[in-house]
C-alpha cells in the first residue's frame, strides 16, 4: 500500500502541473497557442485518469471521503476515454480543475503516513 500511496501522490503532483499549465494557457493565448491548449487539456484528463486509478485502493481504506463526489468522479472516468470530444474535454476538464483535483489533494491530505 505504501507503494500504491506514493504512486498516487506523485500521479497528483503531476496533475497539479498539468493544471498549472492548462489555467496559464487560458490567460496567454500568444505563449500557448490553441492547438497547445487542447495537448494540456488532454495532458490534465490523462493524468486525472491516473490519479482516479490510483486512488480507487485507497479510498476502499479510508473512510474520509465524500461518497457522492466520489461517484461523480466515477461517472465522469468512465466517459474520459471519450475525451477526443471536444465538447466533453472542456467539460471533464472544468469539472478536474474546479472540483476533482481538490478532492485528490483532500484524500492526500487525509491519508495516514
Amino acid at each position: 500500500m505504501d507503494e500504491q500511496i506514493s504512486n498516487f501522490k506523485l500521479s497528483l503532483k503531476n496533475l497539479t502541473l498539468a493544471i498549472d499549465l492548462l489555467n496559464l494557457s487560458y490567460q496567454d493565448d500568444e505563449l500557448f497557442p490553441e492547438e497547445m491548449e487542447e495537448v494540456i487539456q488532454e495532458a490534465v484528463i490523462k493524468r486525472f485518469e491516473y490519479c482516479y486509478d490510483l486512488a480507487q485502493d485507497i479510498i476502499k481504506t479510508n473512510q474520509t471521503h465524500s461518497v457522492e463526489i466520489w461517484q461523480e468522479i466515477q461517472n465522469m472516468r468512465a466517459i474520459s476515454p471519450k475525451s477526443y470530444e471536444p465538447e466533453i474535454a472542456d467539460g471533464l476538464s472544468q469539472k478536474i480543475i474546479s472540483e476533482y483535483h481538490q478532492f485528490f489533494i483532500n484524500l492526500k491530505n487525509s491519508i495516514k503516513n
